[in-house]
């Protein structure tokens, strides 16, 4: 299993997100279902599929998707 970092924004990854998720501003932000079941936040272990990729000379980015059959949060720290 390979682990990766990477920063939620907004505006940005809004339509990689599933359709019931909402972001959350404040101290943690995060994006959570209508009722609460689900939260992907900071340290949150994410299942995703990776949709597109850049190389540049000191970083790598990549584009990735939640919205698909067996993704999502696997692991939600707040119940560990």
């Amino acid at each position: 299993m390979h682990s990766f970092f990477f920063t939620l924004f907004d505006s940005f990854v809004n339509w990689l997100i599933p359709d019931d998720m909402e972001f959350q501003s404040g101290d943690m932000p995060n994006y959570t279902t209508s009722d609460g079941s689900v939260k992907i936040q900071k340290d949150s272990e994410v299942r995703l599929k990776i949709i597109g990729t850049r190389v540049d000379a000191t970083e790598i980015f990549c584009i990735g998707t939640t919205k698909d059959d067996f993704l999502g949060v696997i692991n939600d720290p707040t119940t560990t």
